[in-house]
This record gives C-alpha cells, structure tokens and sequence, in this order.
C-alpha cells in the first residue's frame, strides 16, 4: 500500500510539473512578438518578365525615389492569360515586383508561392517630413506575411513587419478570405 502511495505521489507530482510547463510555454508563445527583419536590396539583376511573358497585375506609377521623376512600380505574375483575357492561375506561380526608375529596373521582390500577392503605396508622415513606402501583402494556404520596401537614398530597405510563421510555426489553415482574386 505505501508503494502504491509512493507511485501515485510520483506521477501527481509529474503531471503537475508537465501542466505548469505547458502553462508557462502557452503564455510565452502568446507573448512573444514577431522578429522584425531587415536586409537592403541592392543591385539584384531583374528578372526579365518580358522574355518570360510575365503578366503585370498591378501597377502604379508615383514619385517613389523622390528624385523628382516619375517611377513606375509593377507587379508581375508568371501565370498567364486565356484567349478571353481571363487568369489561368496554376497551383503555384511566381510573383515579381519592380520599380523601374528612368533606364533602371530595382527589383524588390521575386518568389514562387501558392497564394497571392498585393502591393499598395502609401506616405508615411514623421517628424514633419513624409516618406513613399510600398507594403506588400503575400498570402498562401499555409501562411501571411507584410513586407515594407522604403528607399534610404541610395538602395530599397525590406522589412518584414508580420508572418505568420511566429505566430504559428506549422502553418496555417486558410478557411476563407474576403481578399479578391485577380481578374
């Protein structure tokens, strides 16, 4: 009878310890925040989306370098058009996104994913002073992210400011978004 008592202290004390672990590593994962990453995008030879016939889905054309001529920020997928003028949207499809300043082309963003990309541009306004950066939305399946692209005088600066992969570093299940499809 003590042994049984013994044992049966043991493995209280066991899932005790197992349930305050669990406890203080849910309350951790719920705190934690994001890693905001930054790199600076420099001299990347474009991808040249005319030879490959990469459709543009997007495109804006705005003062981004502040180099008082006008840049034109394009958004590309390699998937291509039916006769009708409709997507014909594979599995997955790679998606570029350029500024072409005067004769150059900086490309920001190349990458093959199953999912979605947008981009929008917006001033931001600090200390008096506003400055043009380019937010780019990817959505998949399996995951979201937010990249911003501002340009720091001389080179494009990217930093993600959210994936989904901190939050959930298994993925996710998309059940449903009220984000439109390209038509």
């Amino acid at each position: 009878m003590k042994k049984i008592f013994v044992i049966g202290s043991v493995v209280f004390a066991l899932l005790l310890c197992a349930c305050k672990q669990t406890e203080n590593y849910e309350n951790e994962l719920h705190t934690q925040k994001p890693e905001i990453t930054e790199k600076v995008i420099a001299g990347n030879p474009p991808h040249d989306v005319e030879k490959y016939l990469y459709e543009p889905v997007a495109r804006y054309t705005t003062n981004i370098i502040s180099d008082e001529n006008e840049d034109i920020i394009t958004l590309y997928t390699s998937a291509q058009r039916d006769m009708r003028g409709d997507m014909m949207w594979d599995d997955t499809q790679d998606w570029v996104l350029q500024v072409k300043t005067g004769n150059e082309i900086r490309e920001l963003y190349k990458q093959r994913l199953h999912g979605s990309v947008y981009f929008n541009v917006s001033d931001y306004y600090n200390d008096g002073a506003d400055e043009k950066v380019i937010t780019l939305f990817i959505t998949t399946n399996a995951s979201n992210e937010i990249r911003e692209y501002r340009y720091n005088g001389e080179n494009f600066v990217e930093k993600v400011v959210y994936t989904s992969d901190e939050a959930a570093n298994e993925g996710i299940g998309r059940h449903y978004t009220s984000i439109p499809m390209y038509e």
